[in-house]
């Protein structure tokens, strides 16, 4: 009963009707053995990359490369990159460093902002222009980009922390090793709001539309999960992603809630499943040679990297 009334409310919160997306590959490159960690489009389609060895690519809306900074903190990897305007972008890495880098020069310009106890592993940038961090000590920080200061930190996770969502202006989710989904209200000082209990998060896995949640765990079965805020207690809507072998074991997956789809990758799948949220078919799959390690879409494209510096970027086909 609560997976039905999960996917019926999700059928009529839709505001398109995609029910006919589809996913093509389109562009596929290789550029040295050095593992992608993180990627994100801007507004007019260029990308983001931080990589394994310290460095941030930038790519055009082609997928050209543009340049690429030297090593930020030596070979400590970039762990998350978001852009905050078309020609710069926030980062952080596996250092606790939280850095701004611009490209509206042409070369690369890098500014420290911050520096964190423990490695920080994801971030994201709040409608109001407020900045959070997962950290390995379990801990999340709330930054104020305007004024370039720390406004809040809560130490709520038991485990590294290695997905963290905006669900609006005030409301966040995060997740990580500790096996424990967490939306707290940040106009609050008390305890988190919801508690969701299960979902192993390693990467960028975690997404939101409405009262849904979508996570993806690094297990190896039943990975990509589907919840109703409203009902944390209820079981997840769970979809198998016909990985018998290798198992599942997802890093990234994102909420396509207005096509009633999800796309998931990881390491046990080495590609991109494309999967129907109200029948739970897969309707799409692109392969990749190595673990998916993240994951990017934007209003047209789909881009995913890992393993060996390897690029896929798909077009979403309607």
């Amino acid at each position: 009963m609560p997976a039905r009334r999960l996917t019926e409310a999700l059928e009529a919160s839709k505001k398109t009707d995609l029910n006919g997306l589809d996913i093509k590959l389109t562009y596929s490159c290789t550029f040295s053995e050095n593992s992608v960690y993180s990627l994100q489009f801007n507004s007019v389609g260029s990308l983001a990359l931080g990589l394994a060895d310290g460095t941030i690519q930038f790519r055009d809306s082609d997928h050209k490369q543009i340049s690429t900074t030297k090593a930020i903190d030596g070979d400590i990897p970039v762990m998350s990159v978001k852009w905050i305007k078309k020609d710069g972008i926030l980062a952080t890495l596996a250092s606790g460093s939280i850095i701004e880098c611009s490209i509206n020069t042409g070369d690369p310009q890098i500014r420290r902002l911050f520096k964190e106890p423990s490695g920080t592993n994801c971030l994201d940038i709040s409608p109001n222009n407020q900045a959070t961090t997962g950290g390995s000590d379990g801990c999340l920080r709330i930054y104020d980009l305007s004024s370039e200061t720390m406004v809040r930190d809560c130490s709520w996770h038991t485990s590294r922390i290695f997905s963290v969502k905006w669900k609006d202006y005030s409301v966040l989710v995060s997740g990580g090793w500790d096996n424990v989904i967490k939306l707290w209200d940040t106009r609050t000082r008390g305890t988190s709001v919801v508690n969701i209990s299960g979902p192993h998060i390693c990467g960028d896995a975690i997404d939101t539309f409405d009262n849904f949640l979508l996570t993806g765990s690094w297990r190896k079965h039943s990975a990509l999960e589907l919840w109703d805020c409203r009902f944390s207690s209820h079981p997840a809507v769970i979809f198998n992603l016909d990985s018998p072998e290798k198992g599942e074991y997802l890093y990234c997956a994102s909420l396509l809630a207005q096509a009633n789809s999800a796309l998931a990758a990881g390491s046990g799948t080495c590609g991109l499943h494309l999967v129907n949220l109200i029948t739970g078919k897969i309707t799409a799959f692109v392969s990749f040679s190595r673990a998916v390690q993240t994951m990017h879409v934007n209003n047209e494209e789909a881009a995913m990297a890992g393993c060996g510096s390897n690029i896929r970027v798909c077009s979403l086909l309607r």
